[in-house]
């Protein structure tokens, strides 16, 4: 017996010698084949399933048509020809587009058979599933992603976007054999498979455009993998005091062990580039710079790795925010949070472009028009929906690439409150809370976006300082619907004290973010808050910018091990001028924390930098506030 369609191995048949159809997604080592069994479902952590036939005789010439339905109701359809005369089996690959229902209808000799059968969520412990395919991509930044190959027949698709020429490393690490490959299109710019070596690494220059990066497992093992890109990435940065009087305080920082230099492009608003200077970094610099006259920042480096934030305080002093720049820009965001609740809270967002464009929408709703290269402008959607915001989530698109952050703020009673965030398209099926506190006068809020067509069920799992599961909730969120709400609120027994963080599981790709403040009482008299974007992206480098401590300010620093591993981390401190003046080194078990105040963490007062350091990718933030409990924002360690 002969097969035809995709084939993957040759081996001795098995089938039985009838015209049926049959969807697999098993494969039998024994055997070496693909084993074709009656299914109902099959879980989308395979990425993939395989029509397989038996059609008993044939003659050459004699074709073959499978029809594929999915569950958004689009169908391809594959046609093969039989290049011989006798027994044959026909069989092929086809990757999934998505949960549901799905129809493979095979057709030969005048007959057709089909059967149906559901493709179910992701169960797994991968965060970026389900990426098995190119219509569903994770973005790659630079830093690392951790991730696993869940399933023998996984094949992970990530996307880099190259913004300008630049030489590239894309490195994995895995105790597995892996294959690593680079793609434009089609076409292989580069690849490596060290037989039963899971270090792979490509060095390849590239050019400006969007790449795909391929990863599997050759020999069908199972296991994580680390995926880690490094390279001298522009920094976006959009500068915007979102009307409310802020000071723009620019940090820029070398995260490489090298010295080299920066090209800064300060633009205003319409897109007219007011001032341009090229800077020179020692290894671990920090430079800051005052950026209120300005509305777009873009950062080229040379041959380091550069990264930026900005943060300021009104001029009450009542209302501070701080956010990280990006080094991707995108035709499309989520815009995660809309505050509703109109008569508490204003709710802003702000887009700087990196081309020229015709529009940029919010959903159906069109929010500008025809504007220029560089140009950044300001949406209150407060007063865009006329105080009546029926979507408190959505989808920004342009047909240009921007970048964007956006801030909401409390404005009820006699307290402003406000906090920012930079946008991100980045969904995930597990992430991470580093921080949550709900001691004392402190409290937590989370927002889980989920942007699917089908609803899905989450799980929240606190965790004590140690990483131990200390409660458990489960909630089912609607199809592109949001949940909002105080953590203490998700469980039915409230949440323990000793819970520090959280972790998230979904079932269906989403977003997260997460707000914590004060409450008012006997020794608070200000309800402060601030915020940070959920961590689902990880690096084996944390820098630790600023970290003030005085008489009347604080800065509080995290360090979390998304790893299933021990980690130990090396901590290195610097002085306001770049100095390395001490080191330390940490031990991190499982979803472990490393919390502290950070003028706590080294011996030497004059430390003003640090730098985190591991064998295996870990997430940071850093928390500034005042001792009078009358500002707070956050930051992403950079990366």
């Amino acid at each position: 017996m002969k097969r035809f369609g995709i084939v993957f191995c040759f081996v001795l048949s098995i089938f039985a010698y009838s015209f049926d159809i049959s969807i697999t997604d098993y494969y039998d080592a024994t055997f070496g084949d693909y084993i074709p069994r009656s299914v109902e479902s099959i879980d989308y952590s395979n990425g993939c399933f395989y029509v397989v036939s038996a059609l008993g005789s044939v003659n050459t010439g004699d074709s073959v048509v499978l029809k594929i339905t999915y569950p958004d109701g689009t169908v391809k359809e594959i046609s093969e020809q039989c290049g011989f005369d006798g027994d044959a089996i026909f069989y092929k690959r086809i990757d999934f587009r998505g949960v549901g229902e799905y129809n493979a209808e095979l057709t030969f000799n005048g007959e057709t058979q089909s059967v149906s059968f559901a493709v179910t969520p992701d169960k797994s412990e991968d965060p970026f599933e389900p990426n098995n395919f190119e219509n569903n991509i994770f973005y790659l930044e630079r830093g690392s992603v951790l991730s696993s190959l869940i399933s023998a027949e996984d094949t992970d698709y990530y996307s880099l976007k190259v913004s300008n020429p630049m030489d590239v490393k894309i490195s994995l690490n895995s105790d597995i054999d892996l294959y690593l490959g680079v793609f434009d299109g089609d076409s292989v710019i580069a690849e490596t498979d060290n037989d039963f070596d899971g270090d792979e690494s490509l060095d390849i220059f590239l050019e400006q455009g969007t790449y795909t990066v391929k990863v599997y497992s050759p020999v069908k093992e199972r296991g994580d993998y680390t995926l880690t890109v490094d390279g001298s990435f522009p920094v976006y940065l959009p500068l915007t005091d979102f009307g409310r009087g802020f000071k723009k305080n620019v940090v820029i920082s070398n995260l490489s062990d090298s010295e080299g230099n920066a090209e800064l492009h300060w633009y205003n608003a319409n897109g007219e580039e007011i001032n341009v200077s090229t800077e020179h970094f020692l290894p671990f610099q920090t430079k800051e710079f005052d950026g209120s006259d300005y509305a777009y920042l873009k950062v080229f480096p040379d041959s380091i790795e550069i990264n930026a934030s900005v943060y300021g305080k009104n001029e009450e002093g009542n209302e501070a925010i701080a956010y990280e720049g990006k080094m991707l820009d995108l035709k499309n965001t989520v815009v995660s949070h809309i505050a509703t609740q109109t008569y508490l809270y204003e709710t802003f967002s702000y887009f700087s472009f990196n081309q020229s464009g015709e529009y940029f929408n919010y959903g159906d709703d069109l929010l500008n028009e025809n504007f220029a290269e560089n140009s950044s402008f300001l949406i209150n959607f407060n007063d865009f929906y006329n105080d009546n915001i029926s979507n408190p989530w959505g989808i920004a698109q342009s047909d240009a690439d921007f970048t964007g952050v956006e801030m909401f703020r409390l404005i009820t009673g006699d307290y402003y409150q406000a906090t920012a965030l930079t946008l991100t398209p980045q969904l995930a099926r597990v992430f991470y809370l580093p921080h949550i506190d709900v001691r004392y006068f402190w409290w937590t809020g989370i927002s889980i976006v989920n942007p699917n067509s089908l609803e899905t069920s989450v799980k929240l799992i606190a965790l004590d300082s140690e990483g131990n599961s200390v409660a458990e909730a489960d909630i089912t969120i609607e199809p592109q619907g949001k949940s909002v709400g105080i953590v203490t609120d998700y469980f039915d027994n409230g949440l323990p004290e000793d819970a520090v963080a959280m972790k998230i599981v979904s079932d269906l790709p989403v977003q997260g973010l997460y707000l914590f403040g004060t409450k008012r009482g006997e020794d608070i008299t200000e309800d402060i808050f601030g915020g940070l974007n959920s961590s689902a992206i990880y690096s084996k480098k944390l820098y630790f910018a600023i970290m003030p401590s005085g008489d009347t300010e604080w800065t509080g620093i995290g360090i979390f091990n998304p790893n299933n591993k021990d980690v130990s981390v090396n901590l290195k401190g610097f002085d306001i001028n770049g100095n390395l003046i001490e080191e330390k080194t940490i031990s991190l078990t499982p979803l472990q924390k490393f919390v502290s105040l950070g003028k706590d963490v080294f011996d030497n007062a004059d430390v003003y930098r640090m730098v985190a350091e591991s064998e295996k990718p870990l997430c940071g933030f850093y928390l500034f506030g005042d001792l009078n409990h009358t500002y707070l924002f956050g930051l992403e360690a950079m990366r």
